[in-house]
């Protein structure tokens, strides 16, 4: 794969937002409300599948660094966003949905936001069996990051694809 200047400056910018924006997170127990997720599905939109992986990868190190450090379940955290992004990138930049087919990009959109807390609630179990703070609580929390995610997936439903007609028209 060929990398384009303009590729790399865009992965950096997006990754760059992906942090800040995972910064600014609200939490409370193990439910977090954050746009982080903006950047990671935008710019793997825009520029396709590897550099939505990319994105993900290096914008969730760097928040995993910033509040976490490196542990050995690092991996575990990051792996989601790149899998999100590598999704997100294959489903619209081969045309699979187009982001300007109005409803059916939204509830792609959606699902891809409930699909990515699956992922982090899978997540969050495994790092919780594997330092030894399991509780059922992990579990029981799921309706409320679910009905979270719906929430802020009908967010960027609803501002992605003007966001994305606007980067590819300068693009």
């Amino acid at each position: 794969m060929k990398f384009k200047i303009y590729d790399v400056v865009y992965i950096g910018i997006f990754s760059t937002l992906f942090f800040i924006l995972g910064t600014m997170a609200i939490s409370a127990y193990n439910i977090k409300l954050t746009f982080q997720n903006l950047p990671l599905y935008v710019g793997a939109i825009v520029l396709g599948p590897i550099n939505g992986v990319l994105i993900g990868g290096i914008g969730s190190f760097l928040v995993q660094l910033m509040f976490y450090s490196i542990m050995p379940t690092t991996i575990i955290w990051i792996l989601p966003h790149m899998i999100i992004g590598f999704i997100t990138g294959f489903i619209f930049t081969k045309k699979i949905v187009d982001i300007d087919e109005i409803p059916k990009s939204w509830i792609v959109i959606i699902l891809l936001n409930i699909l990515l807390t699956l992922f982090n609630t899978f997540a969050l179990y495994l790092d919780s069996v594997i330092n030894g703070y399991f509780s059922p609580i992990v579990i029981s929390e799921l309706f409320f990051r679910l009905l979270l995610s719906i929430i802020v997936g009908v967010i960027y439903s609803l501002i992605i694809p003007m966001i994305v007609k606007v980067i590819k028209k300068y693009k």
